[in-house]
């Protein structure tokens, strides 16, 4: 073998290896970072509320013999569920479940586009998307174990598998990722699948072979058979228990009214800026808003003006750039409520894209300074997340936990210091006391709202439910308290407060938390007891 040749590929092989040590040293900085984030060391998990509660109760209702969907009402498909139910049935309803579920998302997430950028870049460019995504906003946006961040998981891993080639294996098992992020949140599932068959229509169309239509039909018929029938299989349990007609109303049909309320309403885009120009805005988290806000959509429609108008000749990496532009932006047009975390959540491929485009620019070492610095700053932050003052440890059912401040644990030690685990307590604009504290709820519908997305006929379904299982607690929005002529027309919850006076009556006002002002409404008859 000649000396130089020798030399090239010891000097690769050695290229190699320090990729892998720096990639193996990345990775362990970014475990520890989300350690720092969801636990105070050594063990205690920090506490977030959000939407996860709700689905990690679901899979309590599932382990407790009710069938999903049939039995209590939710609108995204089971993925979330089963993942709870599963660990619950190895490591019991522990609340630390859901802080290391969220470091596992928020790990994988990082290793995949860690994964997605070293086929786009090379050298200390490869760090910039990932970093971006769990230092630039992971704190902020992503602490969520509900069916969002899986449902991205999997539809990255689908645009992973695609990136270097669209050979039959890869199309099977893109397929099956689309259909397991579908799992988690159909739209989403459905999005990446629609993306990824406009980007081989595009990509065959591109080639022109004389073959091409015929690989083309071949192709997507590939993609579309694994993702259906895997879809089938996934759902298929819930399909026959629940019913075809349950399923369909609950997680297909439900949409209309889904899309009613207002924070669900694709307008929250453009009120995010009307606010910003009048000044109404988080100022805490406004770097992180503006970012995000100002990347999607434009960072998904320019990549395709500019190959189309431009016709660029490096036709490998513009596949792989036309792939992500495709996928971010079928993610941005079927998510509603374009909120910050939602709008986060759909960036992924963007950061990517931006990433790529700062990589190729002239004064490359701005841009690794500056997130250079975003990692510093954002492990300087997890670090005074340790040392800083917190509340007691709080003693709940399903474990101990921090909360972050005193106004973020009212609302549970109160519940917690007046029932005990199987009470009944009902919280109407969104039960999230009921896992944590372990108490049951009477109502299938987990989620009421004043406004369309909540029916008449599910305010009686649940003024019923409450009758025969009458919780000691409902936990109300003060805000839904008025006369019947003072409701607007979409708002349906009057005769669920006429039930209330009737039957309860106001024992606490708790700190108003996302703008929720709540209060506690107790059981006359217990009251009088």
């Amino acid at each position: 073998m000649p000396a130089s040749h020798l030399e090239t590929r010891m000097e690769s092989a050695l290229k190699a290896y320090s990729l892998r040590r720096a990639t193996s040293v990345y990775l362990s900085l970014a475990f520890v970072y989300l350690y720092l984030t969801l636990f105070l060391v050594p063990a205690t998990p920090i506490f977030f509320e959000n939407d996860h509660f709700l689905q990690m109760y679901d899979s309590v209702r599932m382990l407790g013999g009710e069938v999903m969907y049939k039995d209590f009402f939710q609108f995204t498909f089971p993925g979330t569920e089963i993942w709870y139910l599963a660990l619950f049935r190895i490591f019991g309803q522990r609340i630390w479940l859901l802080n290391a579920t969220i470091l596992l998302l928020g790990f994988s997430l990082t290793w995949t586009i860690l994964s997605v950028s070293k086929r786009l870049m090379s050298g200390l460019f490869i760090y910039i998307a990932p970093s971006i995504f769990l230092f630039f906003g992971f704190r902020w946006y992503g602490m969520d174990g509900g069916h969002r961040l899986f449902s991205c998981l999997f539809a990255l891993l689908a645009i992973l598998v695609l990136q270097d080639k669209a050979n039959p294996k890869r199309l099977l098992a893109a397929g099956f990722l689309c259909a397991l992020s579908a799992m988690f949140t159909q739209t989403r599932g459905v999005a990446i699948f629609a993306a990824i068959v406009v980007f081989l229509v595009w990509h065959f169309f591109r080639q022109r072979t004389n073959d091409g239509w015929k690989e083309l039909v071949a192709s997507l018929s590939l993609l579309a058979a694994s993702f259906g029938v895997s879809l089938l299989i996934l759902t298929g349990y819930f399909l026959v228990t629940a019913g075809i007609g349950t399923f369909l109303d609950s997680t297909i049909f439900f949409a209309q009214s889904y899309n009613a309320d207002p924070v669900n309403n694709s307008n929250l885009y453009f009120l995010f800026w009307r606010d910003f120009f009048i000044g109404r805005v988080n100022w805490s988290s406004l770097p992180f808003d503006l970012f995000y806000y100002l990347l999607v959509p434009i960072v998904y429609i320019v990549p395709p003006i500019y190959y189309f108008v431009k016709k660029p000749v490096d036709h490998e990496l513009w596949r792989k750039v036309m792939l992500l532009s495709v996928s971010g932006l079928f993610l941005f047009l079927v998510t509603s409520g374009l909120n910050p975390v939602r709008l986060y959540h759909v960036a992924i491929p963007g950061i990517v894209l931006v990433s790529l485009r700062l990589s190729r620019w002239h004064k490359r070492w701005i841009t690794l300074t500056c997130v250079g610095f975003i990692v510093f700053a954002a492990i300087g932050l997890a670090i005074w997340g340790q040392i800083k003052t917190y509340p007691p440890e709080v003693e709940l059912p399903s474990g101990t936990v921090i909360f972050s401040s005193d106004t973020a644990a009212e609302k549970y030690r109160w519940i917690n210091d007046h029932t005990v685990p199987g009470d009944l307590v009902f919280e109407s604009y969104r039960t999230v006391v009921n896992f944590p504290l372990m108490v049951g709820n009477p109502a299938t519908i987990s989620m009421l709202r004043d406004t369309n997305y909540t029916s008449t006929e599910q305010v009686e379904k649940v003024i019923g439910e409450l009758r025969r299982r009458p919780p000691k607690y409902i936990l109300w929005n003060g805000a839904w308290s008025k006369a019947n002529n003072e409701r607007a027309s979409d708002d349906h919850l009057g005769p669920l407060f006429d039930f209330l006076t009737i039957n309860y009556q106001l024992r606490q006002i708790l700190p108003t938390v996302y703008g929720i002002d709540i209060q506690v409404w107790e059981q006359r008859v217990a009251a009088d007891n």
